[in-house]
């Protein structure tokens, strides 16, 4: 009886192990004199299917400039055009991703732009 007792307590403590890493975050970041960018992607569950994931994120003017009022992004995934919040800060929407980890980012803004590359923190 113990050893039975035994065994489904290490089954069970497997089967929370092997549930518990199936779901990845990966986290990229990237910064500039003018941006600082987090993207992060979570692998598995959520409302996307396999192999996507769900990615969110932001896009932070650091600059000294004055504070741009829109701005137009490109990721390797995804793409627009968007108003900065007042705190110079736009919030990335919870979408579905195929792509992992994003390279890079160009920001486009005022008749500037800039090519950030992430890397995964």
């Amino acid at each position: 009886m113990a050893v039975s007792r035994i065994g489904l307590f290490v089954l069970l403590l497997c089967i929370a192990l092997l549930s518990s890493c199936s779901q990845k975050t990966h986290i990229s970041t990237g910064e500039s004199d003018n941006w600082k960018i987090q993207y992060e992607v979570k692998k598995s569950g959520g409302k996307c299917s396999k192999p996507s994931g769900e990615s969110s994120g932001y896009i932070k003017y650091i600059g000294k400039s004055t504070l741009p009022e829109s701005i137009e992004y490109i990721f390797s995934n995804s793409m627009g055009s968007v108003p900065l919040e007042k705190a110079g800060v736009f919030t990335l929407p919870i979408g579905c991703t195929n792509a992992m980890e994003p390279s890079e980012v160009i920001i486009k803004w005022d008749g500037k732009a800039e090519i950030i590359p992430l890397s995964l923190k």
